[in-house]
């Protein structure tokens, strides 16, 4: 059963990084889930349609502009950590947490954090 859980005080350690690109995030079976807002190394922020069940592990795929090691997405398994209305009808911001994912999509998402990192 999908519920609301509310925003938590910020407790993150890492810096988010706002994605350039309207990025797709789907189900791995390819239900599409929403749009990835921003992200880091643990964790990420999208906008979907409803909130996510937070008593599993969800397994999603970001669908990705250009390839990284001639791949063109990350797969990843996630907790909804919280989930709260957006302003725009129907829509909700998720917070979750990266739980588990490969080697070779942990380096992807690496490498994508770096892509996104506005060089100082």
């Amino acid at each position: 059963m999908s519920t609301i859980i509310p925003f938590p005080s910020e407790k993150r350690q890492l810096k988010r990084v706002a994605v350039d690109h309207e990025y797709l995030v789907f189900f791995q079976d390819g239900a599409p889930l929403g749009r990835l807002v921003n992200l880091h190394a643990q964790g990420l922020l999208m906008l979907v349609s409803k909130p996510l069940d937070s008593d599993q592990t969800h397994n999603i795929v970001i669908k990705l502009f250009e390839p990284i090691d001639d791949e063109c997405s990350i797969s990843l398994s996630i907790d909804g950590a919280w989930s709260q209305e957006a302003t725009t009808e129907a829509t909700y911001w998720v917070g979750a947490v990266i739980v588990a994912c490969s080697q070779s999509s942990k380096k992807r998402l690496s490498k994508l954090l770096e892509r996104l990192t506005p060089s100082q």
